[in-house]
């Protein structure tokens, strides 16, 4: 395979040629027994169930997300999974597991759905169950991203 030189910047990258934007990091906290007490028909039945999707944030128009870190701070008694998403969709994080052992860490490169369905008009990061009712489990999220409008 040949490599080749450009004839775009070649030489010291033009000032004028960079945009700078922000990044940010977007920490949330989910606490199940927290949220469920707070709602009234998952406090009733004493659980969140499959499809129930808990909104944990609102997610700001023209930011793109790069990066999702999660942590397992206490794990659910129910051998569940959950997406993380845009609108109870799965593009952060698809069937990120939600027993897995206390202190657990997972980091995942955010899919090419994020972009499209984050960047243009924002929306809500959410928390879908999918394989278990869940009654307890703590959990922290951090999405890295950057600004387009900075």
């Amino acid at each position: 395979m040949a490599t080749y030189t450009g004839t775009i910047n070649v030489g010291a990258t033009e000032i004028s040629n960079l945009e700078f934007h922000r990044m940010f990091v977007m920490k949330m906290r989910l606490v199940i027994a927290t949220e469920m007490a707070a709602q009234t028909t998952p406090a009733a039945n004493g659980y969140f169930t499959i499809a129930d999707v808990i909104k944990m944030a609102t997610w700001p128009a023209r930011c793109v997300p790069l990066l999702l870190m999660t942590e397992v701070v206490t794990p659910s008694t129910a051998a569940a999974t959950a997406d993380i998403g845009f609108a109870g969709g799965q593009e952060l994080e698809a069937g990120f597991d939600c027993d897995a052992a206390a202190g657990t860490c997972t980091t995942d490169s955010c899919m090419d759905a994020a972009v499209a369905s984050g960047f243009i008009d924002g929306d809500t990061v959410d928390f879908e169950v999918l394989t278990a009712n869940m009654s307890d489990g703590d959990y922290r999220f951090y999405i890295v991203g950057f600004d387009m409008d900075a």
